[in-house]
């Protein structure tokens, strides 16, 4: 598991990101999960803007982890 915290600073900032990996059925799933305050993040921003800074910035990350497992 590993847990990323943001810096004071940061355009994210306050929030983190836990990174986990399951095993089932014999296969590893990795997990990405976080959560923070960022008006990024915010439901109040423009429709793409979120789901374009949440889930665009650790799908590449969870792909290149997934590559060096194999």
């Amino acid at each position: 598991m590993v847990v990323n915290m943001t810096q004071p600073g940061h355009s994210p900032s306050p929030g983190y990101v836990v990174i986990y990996v399951t095993l089932a059925g014999g296969k590893s799933t990795i997990h990405v999960e976080g959560e923070g305050t960022s008006e990024l993040q915010s439901p109040r921003m423009p429709a793409p803007v979120p789901p374009l800074f949440n889930d665009g910035t650790w799908q590449a990350y969870a792909r290149t982890i997934g590559r060096q497992v194999k």
